[in-house]
């Protein structure tokens, strides 16, 4: 009975098979989204224990500033930097970009990540002179390699620079950044080198908000990291707030070029640290 008066009707059924195949598929959509940002937590461990320091004004921090807030505070267990990026990746001949990012040596082991073959990034990955490794991503792996367990001291071309992958990442680990993805994991360190690789061939430079000085790990004017930790117990994010409103003076003095002038000085002195809780993502 209900196909043969629809039949009677095409132009009113119709409309309201679309609507209804809109409002279920713009339904979808949405709780889609609320479960990525609000209600599925981040696969790392303990996410609530983890937060993001931003400036008053804004969430970046030169690689100055980084080494300032990761010596001086005392209010983390461990703290990491990173940078969202692409990569160009050389493959048989073909270049294509794909996503990456640069991350300190504790990044892996502040979010409590472990690698499913191979290891992770370690701090002495994360020194001047160490060699170029990388990790790379569970897709990644299975698009590039088919899983082959042999993966682990491949070299990747990225950027021209040949990088050995030491490890692959948890197929449900994505990094911190809700909606992002990677397929390549490098150490902040390597980023003179393949800086250095794009300035010799005139390529492009995929940090394109930055001013073309050189290095960003070198250049005191190179505002381009984010920068987190995870809390000490008994500290809690309104702790650690009040912890680095009292260090930043310090923090961001110590960070100037010896070059600054008074009025940089007295901008960075009133610049205020606050610890922003990221059970969720960012």
């Amino acid at each position: 009975y209900a196909f043969r008066t629809m039949r009677k009707s095409p132009g009113f059924t119709a409309v309201a098979v679309l609507s209804l195949a809109l409002g279920i598929g713009a339904t979808t959509a949405i709780f889609s989204v609320m479960d990525a940002l609000m209600l599925r937590p981040l696969p790392i461990k303990d996410p609530q224990r983890l937060v993001m320091v931003a400036r008053s004004d804004s969430g970046f921090f030169t690689y100055r500033i980084w080494e300032q807030i990761r010596d001086q505070q005392d209010v983390f267990s461990s703290s990491f930097a990173y940078m969202q990026t692409t990569f160009a990746f050389a493959n048989r001949g073909e270049k294509q970009s794909i996503p990456g990012i640069y991350v300190s040596g504790d990044y892996f082991n502040t979010l409590g990540v472990s690698a499913i073959r191979g290891r992770t990034l370690l701090p002495s990955d994360d020194q001047r002179g160490a060699a170029l490794v990388c990790v790379i991503s569970y897709g990644f792996w299975q698009r590039q390699y088919a899983k082959s367990p042999s993966v682990i001291g491949k070299t990747l071309s990225l950027d021209g620079q040949q990088f050995e992958v030491v490890g692959v990442t948890p197929p449900s680990f994505f990094g911190i950044d809700v909606g992002e993805t990677f397929d390549a994991i490098v150490p902040l360190e390597s980023e003179r080198i393949v800086d250095a690789k794009r300035s010799a061939v005139n390529a492009p430079w995929n940090l394109w908000w930055l001013p073309r000085v050189g290095s960003a790990t070198d250049a005191p004017d190179s505002w381009w990291l984010f920068v987190g930790g995870r809390l000490k117990t008994g500290v809690d994010a309104q702790r650690a707030s009040a912890r680095f409103r009292v260090l930043a003076p310090a923090i961001f003095q110590a960070a100037l070029p010896p070059e600054a002038n008074e009025e940089t000085r007295q901008r960075a002195l009133q610049r205020a640290l606050v610890a922003i809780p990221i059970p969720n993502g960012i």
